[in-house]
């Protein structure tokens, strides 16, 4: 299903309704938000790749579900406890940054897949909440463009208005996470 424009989702009858996700649902055009007033339910992948996407119900992401793209996920007002399943600027082999507006907690059986093609700004994905974080689950780095990580090489993954925690994410083999609070960042820095 894919959304070129910035049209809402809601239940006006009096039956229950839900969206229930199990292929790719994609906000391809658009530059305002898409609100969905009713449950949103992902098993497959969600693509954001203009405006945003406004969950104002129930949210939920299973685990190996994706989020994926370069626009705005809000989730300032969904109603969901963790996220599970995976989250990618852009798309898998391609730098882009994703935006999301609120609380992003994630479980254990979440994952930030990460591509990077070099250590200067634009070469690898980051994802920017406006809110507070709980990281958990893993991070996955996918090298593109021919870049070999070095002792030293460090990247900024993740950026937030709001405190981090850390919740137990893991570092890709060969990399240290570097969580800090001034500002909020979750950094890893390549050891070898």
């Amino acid at each position: 299903f894919d959304m070129q424009t910035d049209a809402d989702f809601a239940n006006y009858y009096a039956a229950a309704a839900s969206i229930q996700n199990a292929g790719i649902m994609r906000k391809s055009a658009g530059t305002a938000a898409t609100v969905f007033d009713i449950p949103f339910f992902n098993t497959a992948t969600t693509d954001v790749q203009a405006g945003t996407l406004d969950f104002n119900s129930t949210l939920s992401h299973a685990d190996a579900a994706v989020v994926q793209g370069t626009g705005t996920l809000n989730i300032a007002t969904a109603s969901y406890s963790t996220l599970s399943g995976d989250f990618e600027p852009d798309t898998p082999g391609v730098v882009g940054a994703l935006s999301i507006t609120g609380a992003f907690r994630l479980d254990g059986n979440s994952a930030l897949n990460i591509d990077v093609g070099g250590t200067a700004g634009g070469e690898y994905d980051v994802i920017t909440v406006s809110g507070d974080v709980t990281v958990d689950g893993v991070i996955n780095i996918n090298p593109i463009g021919g870049y070999v990580p070095r002792p030293g090489h460090l990247i900024t993954i993740l950026t937030a208005t709001g405190t981090i925690i850390d919740d137990g994410i893991t570092a890709p083999s060969g990399w240290m996470k570097i969580v800090t609070s001034s500002p909020s960042t979750v950094q890893l820095e390549y050891q070898g």
